[in-house]
């Protein structure tokens, strides 16, 4: 989590987050992305307000990216950033007003033991079989918002004021210009690397963002294996906007 502390923080972030600013409060994580200026997205997360600011939660190889983004500006607007080293801790809960994965609630202690267990591959699968992304730095500035379907999921307001990337963003979404989306995507064999542009048995590619892994090691390394994933593939005719 990166925070970001002093007056008007929330008026901050209202340039440059993809989200509508007004709607982060202290209960529910508001899904949000932060764009460059060519509309591509350089880290999406959940921000969160607290007692002292807004946290922003984000892919932990991103954070130093985002802190050297984001300093330049922050600096005009009398913002200071503050990364933290340790992992977010994170609860299992049935509340929907808390709730920014299903059956998941970023807990109110931040203290994370030696003895907790560290469920970020769990949450990989929820995210994945819901179509949500978590983006790392192998990803980053690659897609536009709505390729990730960050729109669909809450992060994307269309209706607020300016943001970073904000003209090419809404450009592509009201022109009908995006022509690549997410998808799922079955592999056998050898599982394609994240990152990595990888073509299906029928011919179809798409960047790959996601991979199940086998269910055992042995299986991975067997002709064999199989699972699945998501990837960002090009629109065929028959795909609804």
């Amino acid at each position: 989590m990166i925070t970001l502390k002093g007056f008007a923080v929330k008026e901050f972030l209202q340039g440059y987050l993809t989200c509508d600013s007004a709607r982060i409060n202290s209960s529910l994580p508001t899904p949000m992305a932060l764009c460059t200026l060519k509309g591509r997205v350089l880290v999406n997360g959940w921000a969160l307000e607290l007692a002292d600011g807004v946290g922003l939660i984000v892919h932990k190889t991103l954070a130093e990216e985002v802190i050297k983004f984001l300093k330049p500006y922050a600096m005009f607007a009398k913002c200071t950033l503050h990364p933290a080293d340790t992992a977010i801790n994170v609860t299992s809960c049935e509340d929907p007003e808390r709730n920014f994965l299903p059956g998941w609630a970023i807990a109110d202690e931040q203290t994370v033991t030696a003895e907790q267990e560290d469920v970020s591959l769990l949450l990989s699968e929820v995210m994945a079989e819901l179509g949500m992304v978590f983006i790392n730095k192998t990803l980053s500035q690659k897609f536009l918002p709505q390729m990730l379907d960050l729109h669909v999921h809450g992060a994307v307001d269309f209706d607020k004021g300016c943001y970073l990337g904000q003209e090419i963003v809404a450009r592509a979404q009201f022109r009908g210009a995006v022509k690549k989306q997410l998808a799922h995507f079955q592999w056998d064999g050898q599982a394609p690397a994240i990152g990595e542009t990888w073509q299906d048995p029928t011919g179809v590619k798409g960047d790959v963002l996601y991979v199940g892994a086998a269910p055992t090691a042995q299986e991975t390394s067997s002709d064999n294996a199989s699972g699945c994933g998501l990837w960002v593939t090009r629109k065929t005719e028959n795909d609804a906007d």
